[in-house]
């Protein structure tokens, strides 16, 4: 959650950057396409328009993913109970993967044994 809020804050203070240098190169006569791509080729802390998009797109889902809560949960839920809810969903699944992932490594190891029998056999 912290990592979407500060890529939002980054994506705000890059626009914002990004307008002020738009908005003073244009004041000045010239190229500016060939200016702004030589300053973003020469600034390389500068937040790219990717990071910008990726982090709108990511505030994007997140306030679906709210939405999407606050529909599906029973009316007299809370924001922050429908979130824990999914959450707990989330890990359950999680443990019956982690389950399903070791169940199938036993299977593989057991075959793997019976292919070493199998070809020992052979020799």
């Amino acid at each position: 959650m912290e990592a979407v809020i500060a890529g939002a804050i980054a994506a705000i203070v890059g626009l914002a950057s990004g307008q002020a240098v738009s908005i003073r190169l244009s004041s000045s006569k010239g190229k500016d396409s060939v200016r702004i791509a030589a300053l973003e080729q020469a600034v390389t802390q500068m937040i790219t328009r990717e990071e910008v998009q990726n982090a709108f797109a990511q505030v994007a889902k997140i306030e679906a993913e709210k939405q999407k809560a606050v529909m599906m949960a029973p009316p007299n839920v809370s924001f922050e109970e429908a979130v824990l809810s999914r959450q707990q969903n989330i890990q359950r699944a999680a443990t019956q993967t982690d389950q399903m992932n070791q169940q199938m490594n036993q299977q593989l190891a057991a075959l793997q044994s019976r292919l070493k029998e199998i070809q020992s056999g052979q020799s």
